[in-house]
């Protein structure tokens, strides 16, 4: 494997190791202390500036990707520079300090790192495409891209955060690195239970695993991923070339899980329903709302595009019903955390068409926020919404309504692609639960955007974990 340099100051590396790319400091000669300096900062000068100049031939020259890989074909042995300089060198009759030598195999030991590490999770992403049945795999562009990304950068994961209220909680890791590629109704057949067992070493998904652990007396941790992805659709591509002269689209996403009664066998129907304490579920919802918004305050955006996290079929076997689910415990529990919010988003959209119902509810859990009802995605990306100043009314409006970006006298319009848009995640899945053959709301997220493999720990393993209540500024 080739590696791709330059590497810029990889993650793990000594400090101080990889310097600054630029110009080097000091005329010829100048690594040279005189002879009877041998003071501390003197030789710390010295190295400095030799290591500077050392890491610009191998990652900063013409034939940089040709040198640097001479350099570690080299390994494992080791490395003299035979000159007659007792400091940089060593001489078979005088010896020396070979500190030119030492610099070599230390840039040789870092670029082995990076190598395998890219060679690793390459190999990642490869076993968990192999790992899904065909028809549920994400678009081929996300398999592409990933992978040229891991050459280039080494992870997504400066665009990925998970977002928990028990960082140290100990089935954490578990859940949040054993995910299934596909779970429908918690049976097994949507993905290639063989190939994520060879590989990853694992059949099922850590949150069955954890609950198993736990002798189902508690829960797994609930989490959420909030991820910075980009968005690729036929218009949404047509957005950006009409609005942004043809730049890619990002947006920012959490993925909140939700709680599954779409099946006896869920972990969640077996806690609440047959272990009979659905009085404890409205803490557990609650938990999941604090997690969106610390993801809101996290990511910056100025407005919410919600989802009914849980309704629908995932809510087909909760007591009472989907309505009863909507009505009695998600915007009630939505209306308790609303209200101790000190930071909370001003225009909430429900994405998905959704009833006057749910229209209503809404309104009256984010009492003094603009409440807005909004189409599927991708398209509710392209979106934006006025405020006109005259009629001080809130609208929603596709781009290509007249006028686009209307007069600033008048209206003020922020678009849908600097929300943050909740994704109503599965419990046991990868992001995107289903893509091609699903048609919730996560399995066009699947097909649209590249958080298959940016939610999924293997393929992407530097994903920072992130206390929530230090984000919350909560009133009592």
């Amino acid at each position: 494997m080739t590696i791709a340099s330059p590497i810029t100051n990889p993650s793990g590396s000594p400090e101080g190791l990889w310097p600054t790319r630029g110009p080097l400091v000091g005329g010829r000669g100048s690594h040279k202390p005189h002879d009877t300096d041998m003071s501390k900062s003197a030789q710390t000068q010295r190295m400095t500036i030799m290591r500077n100049g050392v890491w610009q031939k191998f990652t900063n020259t013409e034939n940089s990707d040709v040198l640097l890989n001479l350099l570690v074909s080299t390994y494992p042995h080791n490395l003299v520079a035979v000159k007659r300089d007792v400091y940089w060198g060593f001489d078979p009759e005088h010896g020396g300090q070979n500190q030119l030598g030492n610099i070599l195999m230390e840039i040789r030991s870092e670029a082995i790192r990076v190598m395998e590490r890219q060679l690793r999770y390459d190999w990642n992403i490869e076993w968990l495409w192999l790992s899904y049945n065909k028809k549920n795999r994400p678009s081929e562009w996300v398999f592409r891209e990933h992978k040229e990304y891991l050459l280039r950068e080494g992870s997504t994961a400066e665009h990925t955060k998970c977002l928990t209220m028990d960082p140290n909680h100990e089935y954490l890791d578990l859940v949040l690195q054993r995910r299934e590629p596909t779970n429908m109704t918690n049976v097994q057949g949507h993905f290639n239970l063989k190939n994520l067992a060879h590989r990853f070493g694992y059949a099922e998904s850590g949150y069955k695993t954890a609950f198993k652990l736990a002798k189902q007396q508690k829960l797994p941790p609930n989490f959420a991923l909030l991820c910075k992805t980009r968005v690729r659709d036929s218009g949404v591509d047509e957005f950006m070339r009409v609005t942004q002269d043809s730049k890619k689209c990002y947006i920012n996403v959490v993925n909140s899980i939700g709680f599954a009664f779409d099946a006896k066998s869920q972990p969640d129907y077996i806690y609440f329903v047959e272990g009979k304490r659905m009085d404890e579920f409205d803490s557990h919802l609650k938990n999941m709302f604090g997690l969106i918004f610390a993801a809101y305050i996290e990511s910056g955006c100025k407005m919410l595009v919600l989802a009914e996290i849980g309704a629908g079929a995932f809510s087909s076997l909760f007591p009472g019903g989907p309505t009863e689910y909507l009505t009695k415990h998600f915007y009630p529990c939505l209306h308790t955390v609303w209200q101790r919010l000190k930071l909370a988003p001003t225009t909430i959209l429900l994405v998905g068409n959704p009833d006057p119902l749910s229209i209503g509810l809404l309104k009256s859990a984010c009492a003094n926020a603009t409440i807005l009802e909004c189409g599927l995605f991708p398209e509710v990306v392209t979106q934006h919404v006025r405020f006109d100043k005259i009629t001080r009314k809130i609208s929603l409006h596709n781009y290509t309504d007249p006028p686009f970006r209307a007069d600033m006298c008048r209206t003020e319009c922020c678009e849908l692609s600097d929300a943050l848009f909740v994704n109503a995640w599965d419990p046991h899945s990868v992001v995107g639960n289903g893509n091609s053959n699903d048609d919730s709301l996560d399995g066009f997220i699947g097909r649209c955007t590249d958080m298959a493999p940016m939610s999924f720990q293997p393929t992407n393993p530097d994903i920072p974990i992130v206390d929530a209540k230090m984000i919350l500024d909560l009133d009592a």
